[in-house]
């Protein structure tokens, strides 16, 4: 792969075949490129694809999640493309981390915002940080619509 296709990545799906186990030894070399080429703060799911043949399995889902703590991926799933098995949960729970992490990065902005104005700078937040924060919504940059900010405890899957 280029970078190009790693430019302003927020994720990455690394995906291998749960009845190939040449398929999660070559996980290793990804996650070099990946770590080479995105940026720092890029979300990796480690995805085992084909989990409807489970009789022809050569990678077990423990040995999957040791493989993601070892090497500091957020999350760790088993789906079929073929059967649509925990496809949708991959990207609902990727979307949710996601929006979660871009309200964190608006607050850390508007709470930056409101000191340097505090101090009497006279700096004005940018557009993008803006949030109506007494109102339980957020405008999104680029998009200009405004989502219902929704506060729950704990994660996403």
């Amino acid at each position: 792969m280029t970078r190009i296709f790693y430019k302003g990545a927020h994720c990455v799906f690394l995906t291998y075949d749960i009845t190939r186990d040449e398929t999660f030894v070559s996980l290793l070399d990804w996650l070099k490129e990946i770590k080479q080429h995105a940026a720092e703060d890029v979300r990796v799911y480690l995805v085992g694809n084909k989990s409807e043949l489970e009789e022809q399995r050569e990678i077990s889902f423990d040995r999957a999640v040791d493989f993601a703590k070892t090497h500091g991926i957020h999350k760790c799933f088993e789906t079929s493309a073929k059967t649509g098995a925990c496809v949708e949960d991959v990207f609902t729970c990727a979307s949710k981390e996601l929006f979660q992490q871009l309200l964190r990065e608006q607050e850390q902005a508007e709470k930056a915002a409101q000191a340097t104005a505090t101090a009497g700078s006279g700096a004005k937040t940018t557009a993008g940080a803006k949030s109506a924060a007494g109102s339980g919504t957020v405008k999104l940059q680029g998009g200009g619509g405004v989502v219902k900010k929704e506060k729950k405890k704990g994660g996403c899957c």
